[in-house]
C-alpha cells in the first residue's frame, strides 16, 4: 500500500477589483451596483455590453444579465469586467 499524497491547495482570491473607468465611465465598485433589476453598461475585454442584472452570486464573483438588443441571458465573471456604470433605461 502506498502512502496517500496530499493534493496541492488552490488559493482563490475573492474579486476585489475596482472598475478601471476612463473619462466616460465613473469609477465604481462592482458590488455597489450589482443588484438585480439594475440596468448596467460595462466592458468585458473589447466588448461593451448593456442590460438588466437578473441574478448575482452571493460572493458577487459572477452575475447574470439580460443583454440589450435581444442578445439573451449571459453569465459574466465580475473579475473580467474592466469598467461598469449604471445605465439609463433604453
Amino acid at each position: 500500500m502506498t502512502p496517500a499524497r496530499s493534493m496541492p491547495k488552490l488559493h482563490l482570491a475573492a474579486p476585489t477589483k475596482v472598475a478601471n473607468a476612463g473619462p466616460s465611465l465613473p469609477c465604481t465598485k462592482h458590488e455597489d451596483i450589482l443588484t438585480p433589476g439594475n440596468h448596467l453598461r460595462f466592458r468585458v475585454g473589447p466588448e461593451t455590453l448593456s442590460g438588466v442584472v437578473d441574478a448575482v452570486m452571493a460572493d458577487k464573483s459572477c452575475f447574470w444579465i439580460w443583454a440589450d438588443g435581444g442578445m439573451g441571458r449571459r453569465l459574466i465573471a465580475a473579475g473580467d469586467v474592466a469598467a461598469i456604470e449604471a445605465a439609463t433605461a433604453q
